[in-house]
């Protein structure tokens, strides 16, 4: 929260509001590929620039790689 205080007698708050991010979903064929942005359908109210992390990966079965190369996002998906 951020409170800005004039040489008047009126206080300002203005408070961030949460971003809203909605679910993904890709479908591949075997030994196909994919790009895509996952931020394209996230949006912030207040314009703040959204950025996101993995948090948890499956552990067994498939595995999940994030790649960063300057303002693209790489993702690489295997079955294993």
């Amino acid at each position: 929260m951020l409170k800005i205080y004039s040489q008047g007698c009126e206080t300002h708050t203005y408070q961030n509001r949460a971003p809203v991010a909605v679910d993904d979903a890709i479908t591949l064929n075997e030994d196909n590929t994919a790009r895509f942005n996952p931020l394209f359908n996230d949006t912030d109210a207040d314009g703040d620039n959204l950025i996101f992390r993995v948090l948890s990966h499956p552990l067994t079965h498939n595995y999940f790689v994030y790649k960063k190369q300057g303002n693209t996002e790489r993702f690489a998906v295997t079955d294993c």
